[in-house]
């Protein structure tokens, strides 16, 4: 039987396209939200600054799956520049924490 395999060139492209495109899909979604406070302006900058340094590191892409040390420090960008903001996004911008203004 001859199963296709995915090799890991395959698989790193898509795990960049992945992350660029919902990087720059959640910048663009916070960018158009309207109802975001006027302290949150810059917040959009987070996911497309990290879509534009992973074009830069793209080669770390295909070592991701080789050293789990790059995987570790790949995804916690990704979680924090990222997905932080689109839950944030989510919560419509508030928080647990008590914050004096």
């Amino acid at each position: 039987m001859n199963k296709k395999r995915i090799s890991k060139l395959q698989k790193s492209v898509f795990l960049f396209i992945f992350v660029f495109l919902t990087s720059i899909l959640i910048g663009v979604l916070i960018i158009l939200d309207t109802s975001k406070p006027d302290h949150y302006n810059i917040l959009p900058l987070l996911p497309l600054s990290f879509a534009i340094t992973s074009i830069f590191f793209i080669n770390l892409y295909r070592k991701c799956f080789d050293n789990l040390s790059i995987a570790i420090i790949i995804g916690g960008y990704y979680m924090r520049n990222v997905l932080d903001t689109f839950f944030m996004f989510l919560g419509n911008y508030k928080s647990m924490f008590l914050v004096k203004s």
